[in-house]
């Protein structure tokens, strides 16, 4: 059994987004070889949604971790687009930059829940400070579609309420009698 708090989180987390019928992965690599904790994909009304996850072990979070946590999300949201949605697609590859892209992002740091810090949104705060995506078409659709969330284990409902994405779960045969 593994002990180790962000490994148990991390873990819970899945178990989370599994309940709520999202396809997760676990450890995701991307090209350039950074990992992803959790990146989970759900298709809501026509489009899907890619939540991206990272976990930690903070007792508290600091404006600076909370702004490097925002660099390094966006860095691995845009790199996942561009691997996920643009590589995939081969018709027209050289307007690939003008491409509209329809789906969405949200990217949490998920914090174990003995964090002295429950919840905060940070993506506005985080986009008015920082605009090194500007003049980039993919990179500010991306940015425009894209949601940024500290949050402790347990208020994870709360940032989908926050963001208005409906949690579903699995029901079973007996809640149908």
């Amino acid at each position: 059994m593994d002990t180790i708090p962000w490994k148990i989180a991390q873990t819970n987390v899945s178990n989370f987004l599994r309940e709520h019928q999202f396809a997760v992965f676990e450890e995701k690599r991307l090209k350039s070889g950074k990992r992803i904790d959790i990146v989970a994909q759900k298709k809501i009304s026509g489009s899907f949604l890619h939540i991206l996850v990272e976990v930690k072990d903070w007792q508290k979070v600091t404006r600076k971790q909370e702004i490097d946590f925002c660099d390094q999300i966006v860095e691995y949201l845009i790199q996942y687009a561009m691997e996920e949605i643009l590589l995939k697609e081969t018709e027209d590859k050289w307007n690939k930059s003008t491409k509209k892209i329809n789906d969405s992002f949200l990217g949490i740091l998920c914090l174990t829940n003995d964090a002295h810090f429950s919840f905060r949104k940070v993506s506005d705060h985080y986009f008015k400070k920082n605009k090194n995506v500007i003049g980039i078409p993919f990179r500010e659709q991306i940015v425009d579609r894209i949601m940024l969330y500290v949050a402790r284990f347990d208020f994870l409902t709360k940032v989908f309420n926050d963001a208005k994405i409906p949690l579903y779960k699995e029901q079973s045969l007996t809640e149908w009698f």
